[in-house]
């Protein structure tokens, strides 16, 4: 039996959004439709408490170098942010500053490019260097600002334990967590345990996943007990989104097959009103049946459910 796949994607934009989570006025759009045919850019945040034209700093950190408009293309640790991503990425937000009602209505200042990359993307940044003649500079740990002859504001973001900023959930998306990281990673599971919400169980299930010796140690370490404890709800309940999203494959393999809701729950002995509910989430990826952005419909219709 092959490792289960982790679903690095959704787990990107909770982690973006707990980062954001106390800046006013921003608002998230998912896997965002660029065109009326399906092409999608990660996340795009729009900053509705920044006025048309106004280049102003809501300070340090990602909050400071968000522009109205913000095109997000994220790189898992199972990936590495390349050449053609930067165009890709820029592309889209030609698209975007397309699709304005009006001619010119967004414009390009509003705009800013931000690559994510849980890897330093050192290729790339000589690339930018060297090819595009922009001046890259780290403005902040973790953070590259890239100036020059270019339409969009551009940002290169490192989201790494040692060579991220101060975005800690951001971070904590890695493969490969040392020991040193276990304090962190428990200062969030305590975090967690005080907010208690979907987006924070959901990052640190998969991140103990994905580092299955840390979260192994962590579970010995006398010191973690406690944590663990506190923790054990929230845990309960990652446990479910995990387990969920492998029902979320099962299911698309089976649509991929022509199979029926009813025949479906019956073929994995699974409640026909959950199946229901996972087939309404594939079709809006009908045929490909997507399994990493069905999970991540079928994500944004429990939490709809759920207010």
């Amino acid at each position: 039996m092959g490792k289960e796949k982790l679903q690095w994607h959704p787990v990107f934009c909770a982690a973006l959004e707990v980062e954001l989570e106390g800046v006013e006025g921003i608002r998230f759009h998912r896997e965002y439709n660029l065109t009326r045919k399906p092409l999608q850019v990660d996340i795009v945040i729009v900053d509705e408490k920044k006025e048309e034209g106004k280049r102003g700093r809501r300070g340090k950190g990602l909050a400071g170098i968000l522009r109205r408009y913000n095109i997000i293309e994220y790189k898992s640790p199972d990936d590495t942010l390349s050449i053609d991503d930067f165009y890709k990425a820029a592309s889209y937000a030609g698209l975007f500053k397309s699709e304005s009602p009006r001619e010119d209505g967004i414009k390009a200042r509003e705009i800013a490019v931000i690559l994510v990359s849980s890897k330093r993307p050192l290729k790339l940044l000589k690339y930018l260097r060297e090819y595009c003649r922009m001046t890259v500079k780290e403005v902040e740990k973790g953070i590259y600002e890239c100036k020059g002859n270019w339409i969009f504001k551009t940002y290169v973001v490192i989201a790494h334990p040692r060579y991220g900023g101060t975005y800690p959930w951001l971070n904590s998306l890695s493969k490969n967590l040392e020991a040193d990281d276990r304090k962190e990673i428990g200062r969030l599971l305590e975090e967690a345990g005080e907010k208690k919400d979907s987006k924070r169980d959901a990052i640190l299930d998969l991140v103990l996943k994905a580092n299955p010796e840390m979260a192994r140690k962590m579970k010995e370490d006398e010191d973690m007990r406690a944590i663990q404890t506190l923790f054990a709800p929230e845990l309960a309940a990652a446990k479910e989104q995990g387990q969920n999203s492998k029902l979320v494959s099962q299911v698309c393999r089976k649509l991929r097959k022509g199979k029926g809701q009813e025949m479906i729950a019956k073929e994995l002995d699974e409640d026909l009103d959950l199946i229901k509910i996972i087939c309404q989430a594939a079709g809006v990826f009908a045929p490909e049946y997507e399994e990493e952005k069905v999970f991540e419909e079928f994500y944004r219709i429990q939490e709809s459910s759920g207010d």
